[in-house]
């Protein structure tokens, strides 16, 4: 035997741990920690039966509590500080001497935390907190029913299997009304509360300014920056396109503050059209297979983006599509503008002479033979001991001769100028995994590449990647890595999570119900079938619905032989014209039968249906037989 008491506060717990799970990462360690000490001290306290706190101090913490996150929120900081005081606050409600509403409250609590999650983030790991606070939740408040008309209420084995069997019955049957309610609800195509957790996601890809070994930090970062549903390339042609930095000082790169440049033309050999599901990072450009001809903001109004470039940070995921092809960028206005040939004043006057010493070896193509030499000069990929002096170029071309991809860009680029060939850095993502399940790529902050685009006579700007790629890798070895396919695998879930519920907007919802009303006015049209077609998949429905309708209530009939016991009792009782009204009991019904030999044999069977009935025993075969004969004596 089990008390009622002890299983409710043992299940109440682990609605405060699904809940504190759901909003962990994003709390303070302080809080955290808090918060542990905290339940580590209510399970102490309930299991050891100490003398609980005082309620009035817990009110008193609880206040301070509060007061405490009302003066830590700011507009940079607003959805934190309160997740935090309810963490603090949930532990608080478990130290007390717990009543029936004090369960009720921590319940609310729980709900309200996890409510707090998704303002903070809408990972597909959501679902499992949502569905674990749904299951304990369920069964906590059954317990609670009971807890609350006796607390020291004490149940067989047998009855906390069943009361968890039926507790998980409502939960399953509460997932599909949900579904529902999600699909008709009112949405918009903006998220209402994007704002308010902008400070989570922090600056974590390329800038305005990109200095010289910045791209080696992202380079170790192996979370998924966006996914691009498309057919798959080429390896070659895997470039996606984010930020295009023109005014180098000598030791960095930022972008233009001149009028941005346009995109690609579109070719007669095709486009690539690719969607893209950008995670949130907290800058404003938007990655696309190199080149873009246009991007569309998926359910916005139509708007110029040049260089991918929003007006506000990316604080939320969003979808866009895009157009590509992989011809050359046409030329606008002037190329030898200054933004494109600039160099530093104080110019490394060695890389001027190296230059001048490779145009005469190959005056009439300048560009191919400097790409030449970078490529085939000795120089090797390293993300470690990059060179950090005043002049890093100058020790990476002479010294060290090891750098990172932004090393063999930035030198090739100052080369380009220093020989009068217009050039600039391109900042985004070079390759990403393919997923064949999900037929999509995904990219991770490790893909993080910068090339070149230099301006060539007849060509316009074509691209120039300098880099090799060594084995060291960090984007290669992963490649290689029994990580990788288990991440893949489990990448298909947060996939289609992020297509069907992260973007299910006003325009998705929309369109459901339009293809619903074109169903049902003529399904022939809709569905592609004729009438008959349509007939006989209902009629198909038909046949194996009904079989498991009727199937469903035999076993729920052979599951509830108590129900039918007591159904059987009050028939044979009312052909002595005795009739059970709804508000009684069976002792209070026998209590009116005023023929003594009717009234002793149904007191045997109601003596001996009591005895499993309140005791939450099972009634085997024989037992059943027997109370029937019980019945059949009346």
């Amino acid at each position: 035997m089990v008390k009622i008491k002890f299983l409710l506060k043992i299940t109440t717990t682990l609605c405060a741990a699904a809940a504190c799970a759901s909003v962990a990462p994003f709390v303070a360690l302080p809080y955290a920690l808090t918060f542990l000490l905290l339940v580590a001290l209510a399970l102490y306290s309930d299991f050891i039966n100490l003398v609980p706190v005082p309620r009035r101090l817990l009110n008193i913490l609880s206040v301070g509590v509060l007061a405490s996150s009302v003066f830590r929120i700011s507009s940079e900081h607003f959805v934190e500080p309160i997740v935090e005081s309810l963490l603090i606050l949930v532990a608080i409600k478990l130290l007390e001497d717990k009543k029936s509403r004090d369960y009720m409250q921590i319940y609310f609590l729980c709900t309200f935390l996890l409510i707090g999650s998704t303002l903070i983030t809408l990972n597909a790991i959501f679902l499992l907190y949502f569905s674990l606070l749904l299951a304990f939740s369920t069964v906590s408040l059954v317990l609670l029913a009971y807890f609350s008309h006796d607390p020291e209420l004490t149940v067989s084995l047998d009855s906390v299997n069943q009361i968890a069997r039926y507790s998980l019955y409502i939960s399953t049957i509460s997932i599909p009304v949900a579904m529902i309610f999600f699909l008709i609800l009112p949405r918009t195509n903006f998220p209402l509360f994007g704002f308010l957790n902008q400070t989570v996601y922090s600056s974590s890809g390329f800038s305005e300014i990109v200095s010289l070994g910045d791209v080696a930090e992202i380079q170790e970062d192996s979370r998924v920056i966006f996914r691009a549903e498309t057919e798959r390339l080429d390896e070659n042609h895997l470039y996606w396109r984010g930020i295009v930095l023109e005014e180098f000082d000598g030791t960095s790169w930022k972008r233009s503050s001149s009028e941005p440049g346009r995109m690609a033309e579109s070719s007669n050999d095709g486009e690539i059209v690719q969607t893209i599901y950008l995670e949130p990072y907290g800058n404003r450009y938007l990655f696309a297979l190199d080149r873009p001809v246009r991007i569309t903001l998926m359910d916005r109004k139509p708007r110029d983006l040049p260089d991918n470039v929003l007006r506000e940070p990316v604080f939320h995921r969003m979808r866009y599509r895009v157009a590509s092809t992989f011809t050359t960028l046409p030329v606008e206005k002037d190329p030898f503008e200054k933004r494109h040939i600039q160099l530093p004043e104080d110019f490394s006057q060695r890389i001027t002479d190296l230059v001048e010493a490779i145009r005469k070896e190959d005056p009439d193509n300048p560009a191919s033979a400097v790409f030449r030499f970078i490529r085939d000069g000795g120089y090797s990929y390293s993300l470690e001991n990059l060179p950090v002096s005043g002049t890093p170029l100058d020790d990476f071309l002479f010294k060290y001769k090891r750098g990172n991809c932004e090393f063999f860009a930035s030198s090739l680029a100052v080369m380009f100028r220093a020989a009068g060939i217009p050039a600039r850095l391109v900042g985004g993502y070079k390759g990403g995994y393919y997923n064949r399940a999900g037929g999509y790529y995904m990219v991770l902050h490790k893909h993080a590449h910068v090339w070149v685009e230099a301006c060539i006579d007849g060509k316009g700007w074509t691209r120039f990647d300098p880099t090799p790629y060594a084995p060291d890798n960090p984007a290669l070895l992963y490649e290689k890595s029994i990580l990788l396919q288990i991440k893949l695998a489990a990448d298909i879930f947060n996939y289609y999570w992020d297509r069907i519920v992260i973007h299910y907007d006003l325009n998705r919802q929309m369109a459901i119900f339009r293809a619903m009303r074109a169903t049902f006015e003529n399904p022939a049209l809709a569905t592609g079938f004729n009438r008959n077609d349509v007939l006989k998949f209902l009629a198909f429905l038909f046949i194996l619905v009904v079989p498991a309708f009727i199937g469903y209530l035999v076993w729920s009939h052979r599951r509830d032989p108590e129900r039918r016991l007591v159904a059987e009792f009050q028939e044979k009782l009312l052909r002595h014209g005795y009739k059970r009204q709804p508000h009684q009991g069976l002792d209070e019904f026998l209590v009116g039968v005023d023929n003594e030999e009717i009234r002793r044999r149904a007191e045997a069977f109601v003596s001996e249906f009591h005895g499993f009935y309140y005791q939450d025993r099972r009634i085997s075969g024989k037992d059943k037989a027997r109370l029937k004969s019980y019945i059949r004596a009346i």
